[in-house]
């Protein structure tokens, strides 16, 4: 009798294995497509004329989409890659699952970035800033909550996001700063 192992026992997995493998293909593309960017290329908001050489290595769809994801994300569009790695990763083994306030966290986290890439103008080859979303953030509670204020909200939601991604208790790292101070002594 053959062997049992390996197959596809139903639809369902089969349909989660094929979109796994989706998403580890386009989080590659994706990344290909940052890294390669290239301000000039045509994108969105960007016209060249036909005679031009696209210079992103992914091609004109690699060109549209780091466009696309530097007009919006800026630096922060690095991230994308990472979770759609994470997500595809997750479709094939229960080890990258993550439960639903790991990934509300994350978001959290790229949120923060966001906020943080626009006031630092934070820049990685052509891609610069927190993009038009980033610019919002910033803007938005910089004009409410004064710079001050804003940096004082944006780390609250560094730690609160912080703990609900990596399941960090404050109190035990706390106390195992205060064990290890007291060693040193």
């Amino acid at each position: 009798m053959p062997s049992q192992e390996g197959r596809v026992t139903d639809g369902r997995k089969l349909f989660h294995e094929l979109s796994g493998l989706f998403l580890l293909f386009f989080a590659v593309l994706l990344l290909l497509s940052l890294i390669t960017f290239d301000a000039s290329d045509p994108s969105l908001n960007h016209v060249t004329s036909a005679a031009e050489k696209v210079q992103n290595k992914a091609g004109l769809l690699g060109a549209h989409l780091a466009g696309f994801l530097n007009d919006f994300l800026g630096v922060v569009s690095f991230t994308c890659p990472l979770f759609l790695l994470a997500w595809g990763c997750s479709s094939f083994t229960f080890r990258f699952s993550l439960p639903w306030w790991g990934w509300c966290g994350y978001l959290l986290l790229a949120v923060c970035a966001l906020a943080f890439s626009a006031a630092w103008a934070l820049q990685i080859g052509d891609i610069s800033g927190g993009g038009l979303i980033g610019q919002i953030l910033y803007q938005n509670t910089s004009h409410y909550l004064s710079s001050t204020g804003a940096t004082l909200f944006w780390i609250f939601v560094f730690f609160f996001a912080s703990q609900m991604a990596f399941n960090i208790s404050w109190l035990h790292l706390l106390q195992f700063c205060f064990a290890v101070i007291l060693s040193l002594l």
